[in-house]
């Protein structure tokens, strides 16, 4: 039987380069080396809903076209947060409403816990993926804690250093993905799938 033909190249590059970005403009502020003032949170909430919401929205869309429910999974439910926060950032900074931290603290749990299934899913595919994965426990881990009165406000620091390393993370696995297939060589090693798949 021929193999059906997908309807896209492999997106994962675009969403993961969009990942990136947004990473490299939040990371900072939350981190603490940007001042957490409305000119610096509005330029981060710009690339936050465009790269880190729209872009991902669109390569999980085109992941579910191609038949991974993986990839579909991953990028839409991570372009849907983005556009979340970049929709309460907004309220917050230019509409003046008083946000919930508690609230939100409760919502990153939850993506805690499907970031997690998401790790071990991707765990299958190869390990810079894993690592992408695996950093992004690491933010909801930090940022929820404290939101929910557990541990000490130098954990969102970490969490802004997490947020930068992820972003490089994204980057190296998107030249990867995108450079490897073009040279038809490894240029940007993924590494090896850390769990074997039943054959």
């Amino acid at each position: 039987m021929a193999q059906e033909k997908q309807p896209f190249a492999n997106p994962a590059a675009f969403g993961l380069t969009g990942l990136g970005v947004a990473c490299m403009a939040l990371g900072p502020v939350v981190a603490g080396w940007v001042k957490p003032e409305p000119p610096g949170i509005i330029t981060a909430i710009a690339w936050a809903i465009m790269l880190g919401g729209v872009a991902q929205l669109i390569s999980g869309i085109m992941e579910f076209a191609n038949g991974s429910i993986l990839g579909g999974t991953a990028f839409s439910g991570y372009g849907v947060l983005w556009l979340g926060l970049g929709m309460m950032w907004w309220m917050g900074t230019l509409g003046g409403a008083k946000l919930n931290t508690e609230v939100e603290g409760w919502v990153q749990l939850g993506y805690l816990l499907f970031s997690i299934y998401m790790t071990i899913g991707f765990a299958a595919v190869n390990t810079a993926l894993f690592l992408v994965l695996f950093d992004i426990d690491l933010i909801f881990l930090t940022l929820a804690l404290p939101n929910l009165g557990i541990g000490g406000p130098g954990l969102h620091t970490l969490s802004g250093l997490f947020i930068v390393v992820l972003a490089l993370l994204s980057f190296w696995t998107a030249a990867g993905i995108s450079c490897n297939a073009v040279y038809g060589r490894t240029i940007f090693p993924l590494g090896p799938p850390l769990v074997k798949k039943k054959a």
